[in-house]
């Protein structure tokens, strides 16, 4: 008997092998952005040789020949594609983008690519690009690689004559020569990483239209190396050398690049920024240090940066700094200088940047809010200082800030809320006071704010329980302010584990409440029972089918 049903049981799926039953792909079809779209919900390809099967509703008066994009959502578990099979290219002629990330692709085969414009096929498994890749997809202006496990060869783009974008970064270890970009004369945007060795000549000889380059993780910490890739591109406008352990950089090798206007040196051991560096910088508008090792910045630092729009220096080590370190900066709008070691702040220290728009001073060590360094930022529009040390918010403090939307105090050791510390905010959207140690709300102290949600991370009728718990006094008469956030304080009180977050409709809370009572959320005796009776009922039904 057990012979006969174990031959039953291998030979079942024998007619299906045979019989080549073909995989559905389930298309969503939709008109976005000036193309007809089959968005995929649903797919399991696993061979070349099964053929597909195509569902879903087309719009009216359109057909497979009107289709001019597939999409796929990045790592929907419902879409696994081994390969990209041809019949993609069959069955929608008139293709121009694929889009298909994360859809665990290991093989690649290209056919009637004629009309293809994009491709972006990140995130996979893919191993090998060669030339016969892409051959015949001469019309290709994107191509993003990005985030699989490919092995490149020196010709593996050369029929792409017309690409403006490629992005082949996080592929593992790569080798450049000078053939491996040469007929990629019309590039623009470039993104690389792990490059390991250069041979044959100057790699980018023959991108003179290049605009952004994205060269990070290389193994050459010398700069002078950087110098030789670098030499003949004279358009170049974006320039990311991050997480490259540059312990140095020639600031005058870079002034060459007349028209730059974004440089990243984020995530390297630069200690200093020596007085001049970007003396010849002028079109520079954004300037990344984050994540370095820098701890003093002069009057003269950023000297020249006079259109420079966005500085972060994030995480640095930073502790001293002057009264004139950004004084050359009368167009900053965003200053970034949290992760650092300030303590203190110089009082003039933004006197020069009354443009200042975002401000984030995070995880300083302060022990007071900078009352006197901030008064001219009228502004302002984003201002956060969380955790920090500050106990609490003095008088007249935010004052003329007509503009002020985003106000983040999260995580310092706040015990009151005085509206002599606030001007009229009639801007102020956010107000960030999650995570300190609250223990007295002023009456009215929300009539300055006619537009604040008081809610931490500005999710509309939703307030974090956590927000005001442990306030001995608090008035929301204010129609502005949502009663879900006395809701939560009120209930929070008497209650604080049984609560994490509520979402009740906006109404208007009177002066004295009446303490509203919740469905008790504690699993009683009964129900207890039905769970242990459950779990033991599951254990011998398992028992059995064993």
């Amino acid at each position: 008997m057990n012979f006969i049903y174990f031959f039953t049981i291998l030979a079942f799926p024998i007619p299906s092998i045979l019989s080549q039953d073909p995989v559905q792909i389930d298309c969503q079809y939709s008109t976005d952005d000036g193309h007809y779209s089959c968005d995929i919900l649903s797919a399991n390809i696993t061979s070349a040789s099964v053929p597909l099967q195509f569902t879903g509703q087309h719009e009216e008066g359109k057909t497979n020949e009107n289709v001019t994009m597939i999409r796929t959502p990045v790592y929907l578990a419902n879409v696994v594609m081994d390969i990209l099979h041809p019949q993609f290219f069959t069955q929608f002629p008139n293709l121009q983008i694929l889009r298909m990330p994360g859809v665990n692709m290991k093989s690649l085969s290209i056919g009637n690519c004629e009309k293809l414009t994009e491709i972006d096929l990140r995130l996979n498994l893919l191993t090998e690009v060669t030339n016969e890749t892409f051959t015949g997809c001469t019309n290709m202006k994107t191509l993003n690689l990005q985030g699989n496990q490919i092995s490149f060869h020196d010709d593996s783009f050369s029929p792409l004559i017309h690409l403006e974008y490629l992005d082949i970064s996080n592929n593992g270890p790569f080798q450049l020569t000078n053939q491996t970009f040469a007929n990629l004369v019309n590039l623009k945007e470039l993104h690389l990483s792990q490059v390991n060795s250069i041979t044959g000549g100057l790699p980018f000889s023959n991108l003179m239209n290049l605009e952004t380059l994205s060269l990070i993780e290389t193994v050459f910490n010398n700069f002078v190396l950087f110098e030789f890739f670098l030499t003949g591109l004279t358009n170049l406008k974006n320039l990311n050398l991050g997480a490259n352990s540059l312990g140095n950089v020639n600031f005058n090798f870079l002034s060459q690049f007349s028209q730059l206007e974004s440089l990243d040196l984020s995530n390297n051991k630069l200690t200093s920024i020596p007085e001049g560096s970007f003396d010849n910088f002028s079109s520079l508008i954004t300037l990344n240090l984050n994540s370095n090792e820098i701890s003093t910045l002069n009057e003269n630092s950023f000297r020249g940066l006079t259109n420079l729009s966005e500085l972060s220096l994030w995480a640095n080590k930073i502790s001293d700094l002057t009264s004139l370190s950004f004084g050359h900066l009368s167009n900053l709008r965003v200053l970034d200088l949290g992760n650092n070691e300030l303590l203190s702040i110089p009082d003039a220290l933004f006197e020069s940047n009354d443009n200042l728009e975002t401000l984030r001073l995070n995880s300083c060590g302060l022990k007071e809010i900078p009352k006197s360094a901030i008064q001219n930022l009228s502004n302002l529009i984003h201002l956060s200082m969380n955790f920090n040390n500050f106990t609490e918010i003095a008088e007249n403090t935010f004052v003329n800030f007509p503009h002020l939307k985003i106000i983040d105090f999260a995580f310092n050791q706040i015990k009151t809320l005085n509206s002599n510390s606030f001007g009229r905010l009639e801007s102020l959207e956010v107000f960030g006071i999650i995570s300190n140690k609250l223990n007295e709300i002023e009456p009215n102290f929300f009539h300055n704010f006619p537009n604040v949600n008081l809610i931490f991370q500005g999710i509309e009728n939703e307030c974090i329980n956590g927000l005001v718990f442990g306030v001995n006094s608090i008035n929301f008469d204010e129609e502005n302010v949502f009663s879900t956030c006395f809701y939560n304080w009120e209930y929070g009180r008497t209650e604080p584990t049984t609560v994490e977050t509520t979402t009740i409709s906006t109404t208007t809370t009177s002066a004295s409440p009446t303490t509203t009572t919740l469905p008790s959320t504690t699993t009683d005796g009964a129900g207890m029972i039905k769970i242990t009776v459950g779990i033991l009922i599951f254990l011998v039904s398992f028992v059995v089918i064993l």
